[in-house]
């Protein structure tokens, strides 16, 4: 089993993605113009893990950022810890 919600709403915002997997819960934040570390920051200042602290499953958070260079190239980075 699978399921994929965007905009999930927390205590302190919105968690732009959740992934939920059988064994696993998925907290991922995007950023344009920032750093996948930003998006993880975004993350636990948010304490967005909060919303699936009783789930009893594994948590990982993803932090991905989309930058666009100066000759249009799309540069994507990403970040993740488990918790």
């Amino acid at each position: 089993m699978m399921v994929v919600m965007v905009s999930v709403a927390a205590s302190k915002g919105r968690i732009d993605i959740t992934m939920e997997t059988d064994d696993a819960i998925y907290v991922m934040e995007l950023k344009f113009g920032k750093t996948a570390q930003k998006a993880l920051e975004q993350i636990e200042s948010k304490h967005y893990v909060n919303t699936f602290a009783m789930s009893g499953k594994e948590i990982i958070k993803v932090g991905m950022s989309f930058n666009i260079k100066e000759d249009n190239t799309i540069v994507f980075d990403w970040k993740s810890q488990q918790i």
